[in-house]
């Protein structure tokens, strides 16, 4: 192009300049993403939220040795952003070195007077620089030489004075010189080989290769990272049967393919898994496993083995090896997002059967498939108490909830005693498996919708017959605990309340001793009633009088 200099960086300051730039552009966002900053709960707070039974202290052990791979590759990033800062420095301090090559052309500078001399001074000035760097003397300088030259000129020469105040150079306009910041040896000599190279490497086999295992792995997975052929089986069992029982929801959800080797590589199969799963079958003895079901996919061994690990859990049975135990928390770990999935594709086909696309689901499918979610995450069973859910409370406990003085069947029930009661209930467990049961209180949310239906008009807001009706849900998350009943805060320990209070560690919470349970000593009354003799069992009551004596706990009432 005429009147245009296009050349590479001579010395290398350029380079350095787009080097920052474009360094700092990648490395600025990739340190706060690297560094993002996380709120850590204070650890007094965090202790009143968090269990520390052996189950919860396992799982978090387990949680936290599962990932090798991430903690890796977590610390490699660290290394990478500190030697990238490293590195970022040291081009910066490049930079802040790099003397500029353009200087201001000054006729008085080059030839060492001031601006306000005059002819006289200017020619004389001259005379004496050449004699002293003119090629023919000793020691004379090509180079200055043409400078003083030049200078001389322009201070002299009406035309070239001109073109010095115009344009700065006392010959005139030049050319307008371009830079392009990269280094001029990456293309001279044998180094430009290396480079074209490179560039056939980068976007010939790393770019095409990256893109297509990414598109690879893309065209597998919905938008909610399911396969697609465990969306197509969703579709094509809720669409076949509309009216869903819980149990067919159940083997469907069992039956997905993200617990099959042959689509998932996560999954692991092994030489044991015929003689531990057939064990397991036997021990879970539940019409909802079906074995002899001969539809595909429910009739595979994948989906019937996941079946029995799943009722596994949900009837919280010794699971006969720590293979399958591995086996149920990657099953566990997907089944929340394909429930959702499932839930979805109700919906999508509800709005198909509009148009007559599809069959439309009843609302007891999606009833039945949105119970699964809280039966698995809890691992109960479907008529089992939800006080299970407690940590350190068994099948065999629930019996002192329920008696003739009191009934206590859920977990609101359960928050709205007082604490001493809740103490006194469970009193058997010690003063930090108590705090457990606070703590998984405090956690256990309590959810309150309120729905507001309005239509968004400017004139009327009134809802009328034809109108377009908006209605604005507004969920609210609590604490179980906070919301029903009473908390007891930091004094969730008996044993820190009792200090709190001046008193000894051991504290009885009722007004009777802590040994003596009231819930054991009516059945202990009852069980000498049901044991005592024929003939003795209309003693303490007169038939014919007026009033019945009755002995109840010791206590003789009229």
């Amino acid at each position: 192009m005429a009147g245009m200099n296009f050349q590479y960086d001579e010395t290398g300051s350029t380079f350095y300049y787009f080097l920052v730039s474009f360094y700092a552009l990648a490395l600025i966002p990739f340190s706060i993403w690297v560094f993002r900053a996380k709120e850590d709960k204070d650890p007094k707070d965090k202790d009143k939220t968090i269990c520390h039974c052996e189950a919860c202290q396992a799982k978090n052990r387990r949680l936290h040795a599962s990932k090798p791979k991430e903690r890796f590759i977590q610390k490699i990033l660290y290394i990478v952003v500190i030697v990238g800062w490293v590195l970022f420095a040291w081009a910066a301090y490049k930079v802040a070195q790099i003397k500029t090559d353009h200087v201001e052309y000054d006729p008085y500078e080059v030839l060492g007077i001031d601006r306000g001399s005059s002819d006289k001074e200017i020619r004389q000035q001259y005379r004496d620089l050449s004699k002293v760097h003119h090629p023919d003397k000793s020691g004379g300088d090509d180079t200055m030489f043409l400078r003083i030259a030049k200078a001389y000129a322009a201070l002299t020469d009406a035309e070239s004075r001109k073109n010095w105040e115009e344009y700065g150079n006392p010959d005139g306009p030049g050319a307008m010189q371009f830079g392009i910041a990269l280094p001029k040896w990456l293309v001279e000599g044998n180094t430009s080989i290396w480079v074209l190279m490179s560039y056939v490497i980068v976007f010939m086999v790393i770019l095409p290769a990256v893109v297509g295992t990414w598109w690879y792995k893309s065209i597998k997975y919905s938008g909610d990272k399911i396969l697609l052929p465990t969306t197509q089986l969703y579709y094509y069992f809720i669409n076949k049967t509309p009216n869903m029982v819980f149990k067919r929801a159940f083997m469907i959800l069992a039956a997905s393919f993200e617990f099959w080797k042959r689509h998932n590589n996560e999954v692991v199969e092994r030489p044991t898994d015929d003689e531990e799963v057939r064990q397991l079958m036997r021990d879970v003895s539940s019409t909802y496993l079906n074995e002899k079901n001969r539809e595909q996919p429910l009739c595979f061994p994948y989906s019937v083995k996941a079946r029995a690990l799943l009722l596994a859990h949900m009837q919280r049975l010794q699971l006969p090896s720590t293979h399958l135990h591995s086996d149920l928390l990657h099953l566990l770990s997907k089944c929340p997002t394909l429930i959702n999935e499932m839930v979805q594709i109700c919906a999508q086909l509800t709005a198909m059967s509009k148009a007559g696309h599809a069959t439309k689901p009843r609302l007891e499918t999606l009833e039945n498939i949105m119970k699964m979610c809280p039966l698995l995450v809890q691992g109960l069973w479907e008529n089992n108490s939800p006080l299970l859910m407690l940590p350190h409370i068994s099948e065999q406990q629930l019996k002192h909830f329920v008696n003739k003085k009191r009934a206590i069947r859920n977990l609101k029930q359960f928050c709205q005693l007082a604490d001493e009661d809740r103490r006194s209930l469970v009193k058997h467990l010690e003063d930090q498996e108590y705090k457990n049961i606070i703590n998984t209180l405090r956690s256990i949310p309590a959810v309150t919708m309120q729905c507001d239906m309005k239509v968004l008009d400017d004139e009327d807001n009134s809802i009328t017959a034809n109108a377009i009706v908006t209605v604005m849900v507004t969920l609210t998350r609590e604490s179980m605990l906070s919301k029903y009943g009473s908390d007891p805060g930091s004094l969730a320990n008996a044993a820190d309340w009792a200090a709190a209070e001046g008193e000894d560690a051991e504290v009885a919470l009722d007004d009777e001793p802590p040994a003596d349970d009231p819930d054991m000593q009516e059945e202990e009354v009852e069980e000498k009633k049901k044991s005592s003799k024929p003939w003795e069992k209309n003693k303490g009551k007169k038939i014919k009088g007026r009033c019945k004596e009755k002995e109840t706990r010791g206590i003789c009432t009229l």
